[in-house]
């Protein structure tokens, strides 16, 4: 068998143990176990991707869960800086003497614009009182 490799003819080798592992049925077993994997071994690295995953998608479950709870709080917050807002429009406006409710409410509404609005009257207001 080794002449066949050492002159390159490869194809008339295994033909050659073909032939006999059929007459042998040692050698047919031999090579199945030559070519057949490790399965203790791919077992334990699916069992342990397996696991990995697991991990993984509990860890995504929590982010999940912590984004949830960070989006909530943020709500809450520019709701309560809303509020603020308004409060203060009608803390001003009741102290020059304007509608308090509509101060409020202008400033719930229309945030930014209100408090844009409200520095110009009130700026306006104290150079009149000069």
């Amino acid at each position: 068998m080794a002449s066949y490799i050492s002159r390159g003819k490869e194809g008339d080798c295994v033909q050659q143990i073909l032939g006999t592992h059929m007459r042998y049925p040692e050698i047919s077993f031999w090579i199945a176990q030559q070519n057949a994997p490790n399965t203790t071994n791919l077992e334990s690295q699916i069992a342990n991707l397996e696991s990995q995953v697991t991990s993984l998608e509990s860890q995504v479950t929590s982010l999940k869960y912590q984004v949830s709870n960070l989006e909530d709080d943020v709500r809450q917050a520019g709701s309560i800086a809303i509020f603020c807002v308004g409060a203060f429009c009608a803390l001003w406006a009741k102290n020059t003497g304007r509608n308090a409710w509509l101060w409020f409410f202008l400033g719930i509404f229309f945030a930014p614009i209100t408090v844009i609005v409200l520095l110009a009257k009130n700026s306006a207001d104290r150079r009149s009182q000069r």
